[in-house]
């Protein structure tokens, strides 16, 4: 093969390359935006979980292309290594940032807060709960936790009228 040959190869999957690479782009963002949507109707509809599972089973919804876990997944994982220890959103938020996991957002604190209170208001998928100090320096302060032995009777979650949520 000559130089010329070689060169005219490398151009041509040169340039295969670049399409693949924004096919691949698209593709991605599709799949993102789809599960969006599974995930919102798995919201309206709870019911609806077990046949979302099974049909995306091998696709994880947490992990992008480099494979850290996103959202209330993150978070969840976090919260799992320390059973039964109250957690701050400040605290989660530097424990994220630790493992490189923060949220892509202009107030990650908040992105952090609505993914812990998505998976408080989870009572039959989640075992995080919301909590308050009462005592001490930080009494008032809104909590979270991983409680592997909630009660699922208990049907709490969520924030009554009189409450504020954080």
């Amino acid at each position: 093969m000559e130089f010329a040959q070689a060169e005219e190869q490398v151009k041509t999957i040169g340039s295969q390359l670049v399409v693949a690479q924004m096919q691949v782009e698209t593709l991605t963002r599709t799949v993102a935006g789809l599960r969006k949507i599974l995930d919102a109707y798995v919201e309206m509809f709870p019911e609806l979980l077990p046949f979302v599972e099974g049909m995306t089973q091998g696709i994880s919804p947490a992990d992008d292309e480099d494979g850290r876990p996103r959202g209330a997944e993150a978070v969840r994982l976090i919260l799992q290594e320390s059973p039964n220890e109250w957690f701050r959103v400040s605290e989660l938020v530097g424990l994220l940032r630790d493992r490189g996991w923060l949220p892509e957002s202009e107030n990650p604190a908040n992105a952090v807060r609505t993914a812990l209170e998505r998976l408080v208001s989870s009572i039959d998928e989640s075992d995080v709960v919301r909590g308050k100090y009462t005592t001490g320096p930080r009494s008032g302060a809104v909590v979270y936790k991983y409680d592997p032995d909630r009660d699922r009777t208990e049907k709490t979650g969520g924030y009554g009228f009189d409450e504020e949520p954080f």
